[in-house]
Protein backbone atom coordinates (compact mmCIF):
# COMPACT_ATOMS: atom_id res chain seq x y z
CA UNK A 1 0.00 0.00 0.00
CA UNK A 2 1.00 3.33 -0.69
CA UNK A 3 1.67 6.42 1.34
CA UNK A 4 -0.94 8.10 0.07
CA UNK A 5 -3.45 5.16 0.91
CA UNK A 6 -2.12 5.18 4.22
CA UNK A 7 -3.18 8.37 4.70
CA UNK A 8 -5.98 8.58 3.30
CA UNK A 9 -7.44 5.80 4.82
CA UNK A 10 -6.12 6.90 8.36
CA UNK A 11 -7.94 10.58 7.87
CA UNK A 12 -11.09 8.59 7.12
CA UNK A 13 -10.60 6.80 10.29
CA UNK A 14 -9.73 9.70 12.40
CA UNK A 15 -12.69 12.08 11.19
CA UNK A 16 -14.91 8.89 11.85
CA UNK A 17 -14.03 8.59 15.73
CA UNK A 18 -14.28 12.58 15.84
CA UNK A 19 -17.61 12.37 14.17
CA UNK A 20 -19.05 9.47 16.19
CA UNK A 21 -17.42 11.09 19.68
CA UNK A 22 -19.74 14.53 18.46
CA UNK A 23 -22.61 12.77 17.66
CA UNK A 24 -22.50 10.72 21.37
CA UNK A 25 -22.13 14.43 23.41
CA UNK A 26 -23.97 16.29 20.68
CA UNK A 27 -26.85 14.19 19.68
CA UNK A 28 -30.10 12.89 20.43
CA UNK A 29 -29.95 10.58 23.39
CA UNK A 30 -31.05 7.20 22.96
CA UNK A 31 -34.07 5.15 24.73
CA UNK A 32 -34.14 2.01 25.74
CA UNK A 33 -36.90 0.51 23.90
CA UNK A 34 -35.42 1.12 20.32
CA UNK A 35 -32.77 -1.36 21.46
CA UNK A 36 -34.48 -4.33 20.39
CA UNK A 37 -35.57 -3.21 16.61
CA UNK A 38 -32.20 -1.49 16.16
CA UNK A 39 -30.79 -5.41 17.30
CA UNK A 40 -32.79 -7.05 15.05
CA UNK A 41 -31.96 -5.13 11.79
CA UNK A 42 -28.21 -5.11 12.82
CA UNK A 43 -28.71 -9.26 12.66
CA UNK A 44 -30.17 -9.11 9.79
CA UNK A 45 -27.72 -6.81 8.02
CA UNK A 46 -25.55 -9.24 9.31
CA UNK A 47 -26.45 -12.39 7.15
CA UNK A 48 -27.27 -9.65 4.37
CA UNK A 49 -23.33 -8.73 4.21
CA UNK A 50 -23.23 -12.60 3.04
CA UNK A 51 -25.03 -11.44 -0.29
CA UNK A 52 -22.36 -9.29 -2.01
CA UNK A 53 -22.15 -8.25 -5.50
CA UNK A 54 -18.87 -6.67 -7.35
CA UNK A 55 -18.99 -2.99 -9.05
CA UNK A 56 -17.59 -2.12 -12.52
CA UNK A 57 -14.20 -0.47 -11.02
CA UNK A 58 -11.76 -3.04 -10.17
CA UNK A 59 -11.59 -3.56 -6.07
CA UNK A 60 -15.14 -2.43 -5.41
CA UNK A 61 -18.01 -4.30 -4.08
CA UNK A 62 -21.81 -4.16 -2.74
CA UNK A 63 -24.23 -5.38 -0.73
CA UNK A 64 -27.23 -5.08 0.38
CA UNK A 65 -26.77 -4.79 4.50
CA UNK A 66 -26.75 -0.76 3.58
CA UNK A 67 -30.87 -1.64 4.01
CA UNK A 68 -31.37 -2.82 7.10
CA UNK A 69 -28.75 -0.80 8.53
CA UNK A 70 -29.89 2.26 7.18
CA UNK A 71 -33.15 1.29 8.86
CA UNK A 72 -31.59 0.72 12.05
CA UNK A 73 -30.79 4.40 11.54
CA UNK A 74 -34.23 5.73 11.43
CA UNK A 75 -35.13 3.24 14.46
CA UNK A 76 -32.49 5.33 16.54
CA UNK A 77 -30.62 8.31 14.90
CA UNK A 78 -28.23 8.19 17.60
CA UNK A 79 -24.65 6.97 18.35
CA UNK A 80 -26.18 3.60 19.51
CA UNK A 81 -26.97 2.95 16.41
CA UNK A 82 -24.08 3.90 14.52
CA UNK A 83 -21.56 1.64 17.34
CA UNK A 84 -24.26 -1.21 16.88
CA UNK A 85 -23.71 -1.30 13.29
CA UNK A 86 -20.12 -0.56 13.06
CA UNK A 87 -19.62 -3.54 15.25
CA UNK A 88 -21.86 -5.88 13.07
CA UNK A 89 -19.83 -4.76 10.25
CA UNK A 90 -16.50 -5.89 12.10
CA UNK A 91 -17.77 -9.09 12.84
CA UNK A 92 -18.84 -9.69 9.33
CA UNK A 93 -15.41 -8.74 7.70
CA UNK A 94 -13.73 -10.40 10.17
CA UNK A 95 -15.47 -13.37 9.28
CA UNK A 96 -14.64 -13.17 5.86
CA UNK A 97 -11.17 -12.70 6.99
CA UNK A 98 -10.36 -9.16 5.44
CA UNK A 99 -7.26 -7.79 5.82
CA UNK A 100 -7.15 -5.15 9.05
CA UNK A 101 -6.18 -2.05 7.03
CA UNK A 102 -9.87 -2.98 5.11
CA UNK A 103 -11.46 -3.87 8.09
CA UNK A 104 -10.76 -0.55 9.72
CA UNK A 105 -11.82 1.50 6.12
CA UNK A 106 -14.92 -0.51 5.94
CA UNK A 107 -16.26 0.30 9.19
CA UNK A 108 -14.44 3.95 9.29
CA UNK A 109 -15.80 5.41 6.24
CA UNK A 110 -19.47 3.66 6.96
CA UNK A 111 -19.39 5.12 10.61
CA UNK A 112 -18.73 8.64 9.48
CA UNK A 113 -21.36 8.94 6.56
CA UNK A 114 -23.62 7.41 8.87
CA UNK A 115 -23.25 9.62 11.32
CA UNK A 116 -23.65 12.58 8.79
CA UNK A 117 -26.73 10.84 7.39
CA UNK A 118 -28.24 11.15 10.87
CA UNK A 119 -27.02 14.76 11.41
CA UNK A 120 -28.63 16.05 8.28
CA UNK A 121 -31.97 13.63 9.13
CA UNK A 122 -32.41 15.39 12.88
CA UNK A 123 -31.47 18.49 11.53
CA UNK A 124 -34.67 18.63 9.16
CA UNK A 125 -36.94 17.26 11.97
CA UNK A 126 -36.45 13.01 11.90
CA UNK A 127 -36.91 11.44 15.00
CA UNK A 128 -36.43 7.87 16.05
CA UNK A 129 -39.40 6.00 14.08
CA UNK A 130 -41.32 4.69 17.20
CA UNK A 131 -42.09 8.11 18.53
CA UNK A 132 -43.86 9.84 15.47
CA UNK A 133 -47.22 9.22 13.84
CA UNK A 134 -46.58 8.60 10.61
CA UNK A 135 -43.76 7.92 8.21
CA UNK A 136 -41.06 11.34 7.91
CA UNK A 137 -40.99 10.88 4.26
CA UNK A 138 -38.16 14.24 3.60
CA UNK A 139 -35.67 13.90 6.69
CA UNK A 140 -36.21 10.15 5.49
CA UNK A 141 -34.71 10.28 2.03
CA UNK A 142 -31.88 12.81 3.24
CA UNK A 143 -30.68 10.04 5.21
CA UNK A 144 -30.34 7.92 2.90
CA UNK A 145 -29.50 10.24 0.24
CA UNK A 146 -26.33 11.40 2.58
CA UNK A 147 -25.26 8.08 3.38
CA UNK A 148 -25.09 6.94 0.14
CA UNK A 149 -23.18 10.09 -1.31
CA UNK A 150 -20.80 9.96 1.56
CA UNK A 151 -20.00 6.34 0.84
CA UNK A 152 -19.19 6.37 -2.54
CA UNK A 153 -17.23 9.50 -2.38
CA UNK A 154 -14.74 7.83 0.38
CA UNK A 155 -14.67 4.50 -1.43
CA UNK A 156 -14.53 6.29 -4.58
CA UNK A 157 -11.58 8.26 -2.99
CA UNK A 158 -9.50 5.01 -1.57
CA UNK A 159 -9.96 3.17 -5.14
CA UNK A 160 -8.61 6.72 -6.85
CA UNK A 161 -5.66 7.13 -4.14
CA UNK A 162 -4.70 3.37 -4.96
CA UNK A 163 -5.28 3.02 -8.22
CA UNK A 164 -3.87 6.72 -9.46
CA UNK A 165 -7.16 7.44 -10.72
CA UNK A 166 -9.39 10.46 -11.03
CA UNK A 167 -11.54 10.59 -8.32
CA UNK A 168 -14.77 11.77 -10.53
CA UNK A 169 -14.14 8.88 -13.08
CA UNK A 170 -13.98 6.38 -10.26
CA UNK A 171 -17.28 7.89 -8.47
CA UNK A 172 -19.27 8.05 -11.60
CA UNK A 173 -18.38 4.81 -13.14
CA UNK A 174 -19.84 2.92 -9.46
CA UNK A 175 -22.64 5.69 -8.95
CA UNK A 176 -24.08 5.07 -12.69
CA UNK A 177 -24.27 1.48 -12.27
CA UNK A 178 -25.75 1.21 -9.31
CA UNK A 179 -27.98 4.40 -9.47
CA UNK A 180 -31.59 2.28 -10.19
CA UNK A 181 -31.19 -0.52 -7.63
CA UNK A 182 -30.21 2.38 -5.15
CA UNK A 183 -33.69 4.21 -5.84
CA UNK A 184 -35.36 0.60 -5.94
CA UNK A 185 -34.08 -0.06 -2.66
CA UNK A 186 -34.59 3.67 -0.76
CA UNK A 187 -38.24 2.78 -0.40
CA UNK A 188 -37.28 -0.65 1.38
CA UNK A 189 -35.11 1.35 4.00
CA UNK A 190 -38.05 3.74 5.12
CA UNK A 191 -40.60 0.89 4.86
CA UNK A 192 -38.60 -1.86 6.49
CA UNK A 193 -37.94 0.57 9.66
CA UNK A 194 -41.44 1.53 9.77
CA UNK A 195 -42.56 -2.08 9.69
CA UNK A 196 -40.06 -3.38 12.18
CA UNK A 197 -40.81 -1.27 14.80
CA UNK A 198 -44.86 -0.70 14.50
CA UNK A 199 -45.93 -4.84 12.77
CA UNK A 200 -43.02 -6.65 13.93
CA UNK A 201 -40.57 -9.00 13.17
CA UNK A 202 -42.51 -11.30 10.49
CA UNK A 203 -43.55 -8.59 8.37
CA UNK A 204 -40.09 -6.99 8.49
CA UNK A 205 -38.98 -10.53 7.18
CA UNK A 206 -41.10 -10.51 4.31
CA UNK A 207 -39.41 -6.86 3.14
CA UNK A 208 -36.16 -8.45 3.24
CA UNK A 209 -37.19 -11.00 1.17
CA UNK A 210 -38.03 -8.70 -1.21
CA UNK A 211 -34.69 -7.10 -0.72
CA UNK A 212 -33.11 -10.35 -1.31
CA UNK A 213 -34.83 -10.50 -5.08
CA UNK A 214 -33.92 -7.43 -5.78
CA UNK A 215 -30.26 -7.89 -4.70
CA UNK A 216 -30.59 -11.39 -7.03
CA UNK A 217 -31.72 -9.29 -10.49
CA UNK A 218 -29.19 -6.88 -10.01
CA UNK A 219 -26.14 -9.71 -9.32
CA UNK A 220 -27.61 -11.53 -12.18
CA UNK A 221 -27.48 -8.54 -14.60
CA UNK A 222 -23.80 -8.10 -13.23
CA UNK A 223 -22.82 -11.42 -13.96
CA UNK A 224 -24.14 -10.96 -17.27
CA UNK A 225 -22.64 -8.27 -18.00
CA UNK A 226 -19.32 -9.64 -16.72
CA UNK A 227 -19.51 -12.57 -19.04
CA UNK A 228 -20.13 -10.81 -22.28
CA UNK A 229 -16.94 -8.87 -21.38
CA UNK A 230 -14.92 -11.73 -20.69
CA UNK A 231 -16.10 -13.55 -23.75
CA UNK A 232 -14.75 -10.67 -25.80
CA UNK A 233 -12.16 -10.19 -24.08
CA UNK A 234 -11.01 -14.22 -24.68
CA UNK A 235 -11.82 -14.26 -28.15
CA UNK A 236 -9.59 -11.01 -28.38
CA UNK A 237 -6.83 -13.09 -27.37
CA UNK A 238 -7.29 -15.79 -29.14
CA UNK A 239 -6.85 -13.17 -31.94
CA UNK A 240 -3.63 -11.72 -30.66
CA UNK A 241 -1.96 -15.19 -30.41
CA UNK A 242 -1.33 -15.42 -33.66
CA UNK A 243 1.33 -12.54 -33.25
CA UNK A 244 3.38 -12.59 -30.02
CA UNK A 245 4.13 -8.54 -30.63
CA UNK A 246 0.48 -8.24 -30.86
CA UNK A 247 -0.64 -9.74 -27.50
CA UNK A 248 -2.34 -7.35 -25.04
CA UNK A 249 -3.02 -4.78 -27.87
CA UNK A 250 -6.36 -4.62 -28.34
CA UNK A 251 -6.96 -4.70 -24.16
CA UNK A 252 -4.52 -1.83 -24.08
CA UNK A 253 -6.51 0.14 -27.01
CA UNK A 254 -9.69 -0.46 -25.02
CA UNK A 255 -8.14 0.64 -21.96
CA UNK A 256 -6.28 3.81 -23.68
CA UNK A 257 -9.60 4.63 -25.16
CA UNK A 258 -11.92 4.96 -22.29
CA UNK A 259 -8.81 7.30 -21.04
CA UNK A 260 -9.32 9.45 -24.14
CA UNK A 261 -13.00 9.63 -24.00
CA UNK A 262 -12.55 10.57 -20.49
CA UNK A 263 -9.76 13.41 -21.19
CA UNK A 264 -12.17 14.90 -23.73
CA UNK A 265 -15.67 14.56 -21.30
CA UNK A 266 -17.47 12.43 -23.31
CA UNK A 267 -20.55 10.49 -20.82
CA UNK A 268 -19.58 7.47 -18.88
CA UNK A 269 -22.07 5.17 -21.37
CA UNK A 270 -19.55 6.47 -24.01
CA UNK A 271 -16.92 5.98 -22.09
CA UNK A 272 -17.63 2.40 -21.36
CA UNK A 273 -19.10 1.61 -24.98
CA UNK A 274 -15.96 3.16 -26.51
CA UNK A 275 -13.79 0.78 -24.70
CA UNK A 276 -15.88 -2.57 -25.78
CA UNK A 277 -14.94 -0.57 -28.87
CA UNK A 278 -11.45 -0.69 -28.46
CA UNK A 279 -11.68 -4.23 -27.34
CA UNK A 280 -12.99 -5.20 -30.76
CA UNK A 281 -11.30 -3.09 -33.39
CA UNK A 282 -9.09 -5.66 -34.90
CA UNK A 283 -11.69 -8.48 -34.51
CA UNK A 284 -11.38 -9.10 -38.02
CA UNK A 285 -8.57 -10.30 -37.92
CA UNK A 286 -9.35 -13.35 -37.11
CA UNK A 287 -9.86 -14.62 -40.66
CA UNK A 288 -7.17 -17.03 -41.68
CA UNK A 289 -6.01 -14.77 -44.21
CA UNK A 290 -4.63 -12.27 -42.02
CA UNK A 291 -2.39 -15.35 -40.35
CA UNK A 292 0.31 -15.01 -42.33
CA UNK A 293 0.50 -11.41 -42.49
CA UNK A 294 0.33 -10.84 -38.67
CA UNK A 295 3.69 -13.39 -38.26
CA UNK A 296 5.61 -12.26 -41.16
CA UNK A 297 8.68 -10.20 -39.37
CA UNK A 298 9.37 -8.04 -42.51
CA UNK A 299 7.83 -5.03 -44.17
CA UNK A 300 4.31 -6.19 -45.96
CA UNK A 301 4.00 -6.27 -49.99
CA UNK A 302 1.44 -3.96 -51.99
CA UNK A 303 -0.74 -7.11 -52.06
CA UNK A 304 0.22 -7.85 -48.02
CA UNK A 305 -0.78 -4.69 -47.44
CA UNK A 306 -4.06 -4.16 -49.76
CA UNK A 307 -4.88 -7.13 -47.45
CA UNK A 308 -4.57 -5.94 -43.97
CA UNK A 309 -6.95 -3.11 -45.47
CA UNK A 310 -9.45 -5.47 -45.39
CA UNK A 311 -9.78 -6.22 -41.36
CA UNK A 312 -11.89 -3.42 -40.39
CA UNK A 313 -14.63 -4.67 -42.88
CA UNK A 314 -13.98 -7.97 -42.02
CA UNK A 315 -14.65 -7.00 -38.67
CA UNK A 316 -17.71 -5.10 -38.73
CA UNK A 317 -19.35 -8.25 -40.11
CA UNK A 318 -18.23 -10.17 -37.19
CA UNK A 319 -19.51 -7.92 -34.99
CA UNK A 320 -22.82 -7.26 -36.74
CA UNK A 321 -23.88 -10.20 -35.82
CA UNK A 322 -24.07 -9.79 -32.25
CA UNK A 323 -27.64 -7.21 -32.16
CA UNK A 324 -26.30 -5.68 -28.86
CA UNK A 325 -22.81 -4.77 -30.04
CA UNK A 326 -24.24 -2.88 -33.28
CA UNK A 327 -23.85 0.71 -32.06
CA UNK A 328 -20.47 -0.23 -32.38
CA UNK A 329 -20.00 -0.79 -35.97
CA UNK A 330 -18.95 2.29 -37.29
CA UNK A 331 -16.19 2.71 -34.82
CA UNK A 332 -14.78 -0.84 -35.93
CA UNK A 333 -14.87 -0.02 -39.34
CA UNK A 334 -13.28 3.44 -39.24
CA UNK A 335 -10.45 3.54 -36.48
CA UNK A 336 -8.14 3.54 -39.33
CA UNK A 337 -9.55 7.13 -40.90
CA UNK A 338 -7.24 9.78 -41.26
CA UNK A 339 -8.54 13.59 -40.16
CA UNK A 340 -7.51 14.25 -43.20
CA UNK A 341 -8.91 11.59 -45.40
CA UNK A 342 -5.77 9.07 -46.61
CA UNK A 343 -7.02 6.54 -43.96
CA UNK A 344 -9.06 3.86 -45.24
CA UNK A 345 -11.18 1.78 -45.70
CA UNK A 346 -13.61 4.67 -46.87
CA UNK A 347 -11.11 7.45 -47.01
CA UNK A 348 -12.94 9.65 -44.81
CA UNK A 349 -12.27 12.84 -43.46
CA UNK A 350 -12.90 15.51 -40.63
CA UNK A 351 -16.33 15.49 -39.13
CA UNK A 352 -16.98 12.80 -41.64
CA UNK A 353 -15.35 10.03 -39.60
CA UNK A 354 -17.88 8.66 -36.71
CA UNK A 355 -16.20 10.40 -33.01
CA UNK A 356 -15.87 7.40 -30.78
CA UNK A 357 -13.38 5.72 -34.22
CA UNK A 358 -11.19 9.27 -33.92
CA UNK A 359 -11.07 8.04 -30.43
CA UNK A 360 -9.70 4.88 -31.26
CA UNK A 361 -7.18 6.10 -33.73
CA UNK A 362 -5.79 7.76 -30.93
CA UNK A 363 -5.68 4.74 -29.04
CA UNK A 364 -4.54 2.34 -31.36
CA UNK A 365 -1.44 4.99 -32.46
CA UNK A 366 -0.40 5.74 -28.81
CA UNK A 367 -0.20 2.01 -28.04
CA UNK A 368 1.67 1.61 -31.45
CA UNK A 369 4.02 3.82 -30.82
CA UNK A 370 4.82 2.79 -27.39
CA UNK A 371 5.62 -0.65 -28.31
CA UNK A 372 8.81 -2.22 -28.54
CA UNK A 373 9.73 -3.60 -31.95
CA UNK A 374 12.94 -5.23 -32.75
CA UNK A 375 13.84 -2.99 -35.10
CA UNK A 376 13.17 -0.01 -33.06
CA UNK A 377 12.41 1.29 -29.27
CA UNK A 378 9.27 2.25 -27.96
CA UNK A 379 8.58 6.12 -28.01
CA UNK A 380 8.89 8.16 -24.57
CA UNK A 381 5.63 10.24 -23.39
CA UNK A 382 7.82 13.22 -25.17
CA UNK A 383 8.60 11.93 -28.34
CA UNK A 384 4.79 10.64 -28.62
CA UNK A 385 3.38 14.21 -27.65
CA UNK A 386 5.90 15.41 -30.59
CA UNK A 387 4.04 13.11 -32.41
CA UNK A 388 0.85 14.02 -31.92
CA UNK A 389 1.39 17.72 -32.41
CA UNK A 390 3.38 17.00 -36.01
CA UNK A 391 0.14 14.29 -37.09
CA UNK A 392 -2.77 16.94 -35.87
CA UNK A 393 -5.12 17.72 -38.51
CA UNK A 394 -3.51 14.85 -40.53
CA UNK A 395 -3.65 11.88 -38.86
CA UNK A 396 -5.42 13.06 -35.53
CA UNK A 397 -8.90 15.48 -34.93
CA UNK A 398 -7.37 18.39 -34.07
CA UNK A 399 -9.73 19.27 -31.59
CA UNK A 400 -9.20 15.85 -29.42
CA UNK A 401 -5.67 16.17 -29.67
CA UNK A 402 -5.54 19.60 -28.21
CA UNK A 403 -7.64 18.39 -25.34
CA UNK A 404 -6.07 15.31 -25.17
CA UNK A 405 -2.41 17.24 -24.64
CA UNK A 406 -3.37 19.19 -21.93
CA UNK A 407 -5.55 16.64 -19.98
CA UNK A 408 -4.37 15.65 -16.29
CA UNK A 409 -5.21 12.32 -17.26
CA UNK A 410 -2.38 12.31 -20.86
CA UNK A 411 0.06 11.12 -18.40
CA UNK A 412 -1.62 8.02 -17.37
CA UNK A 413 -1.75 6.21 -21.11
CA UNK A 414 2.22 5.95 -20.32
CA UNK A 415 1.58 4.36 -17.12
CA UNK A 416 1.90 0.06 -17.05
CA UNK A 417 -1.67 -1.43 -18.26
CA UNK A 418 -3.19 -3.61 -15.93
CA UNK A 419 -3.67 -6.59 -18.75
CA UNK A 420 -2.01 -9.60 -19.13
CA UNK A 421 1.42 -10.25 -21.26
CA UNK A 422 1.95 -6.53 -21.02
CA UNK A 423 5.84 -7.89 -22.36
CA UNK A 424 5.38 -8.40 -25.19
CA UNK A 425 3.53 -5.14 -27.20
CA UNK A 426 2.53 -4.04 -29.94
CA UNK A 427 4.06 -1.72 -32.79
CA UNK A 428 4.61 0.14 -35.75
CA UNK A 429 4.64 -0.94 -39.05
CA UNK A 430 7.17 0.95 -41.18
CA UNK A 431 5.72 0.18 -44.52
CA UNK A 432 7.60 0.76 -47.78
CA UNK A 433 4.80 1.54 -51.02
CA UNK A 434 5.36 3.46 -54.29
CA UNK A 435 8.48 3.97 -52.59
CA UNK A 436 6.77 6.29 -49.80
CA UNK A 437 7.42 5.13 -46.32
CA UNK A 438 4.56 5.31 -43.42
CA UNK A 439 4.36 4.49 -40.14
CA UNK A 440 0.97 3.12 -38.87
CA UNK A 441 -0.86 0.89 -36.21
CA UNK A 442 -1.25 -2.40 -37.47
Amino acid sequence: MTLRAKLYIGSVFACAVLAVAALAVYGLRPSGSELAPVAFLCAMGALASCLRHKLPTAGAEGSIATVPFLAAALVSPTWVSVLAIGATMSIAYGVRRQPLYKLGFNVAQSALALTAAIVVYVALGGRPVMAVASLPWLPAWSLIAVYGLSTSLTVAGVIAVTQSRPLSTVWRANVISTVIYDAIASPLVIGLAWVNVHYGVVWATSIALTLVATHHLYAQNQQLASNAHEFLALMVKAIEARDPYTSGHSRRVSQMAMTIARAIKLSEREVQRIGTAGLLHDVGKIHEKYAPILRKPDKLTTGEWATMKEHPADGVALVATVSQLRDLLPSVRHHHENWDGSGYPDNLKGEAIPLWARVIMFADTIDAMTSDRPYRRALTEVEVRSEVIRCRGKQFDPEIADKLLVSPLWPSLFRPANVEDDHARFGLRVLKIDDSTKVVGA
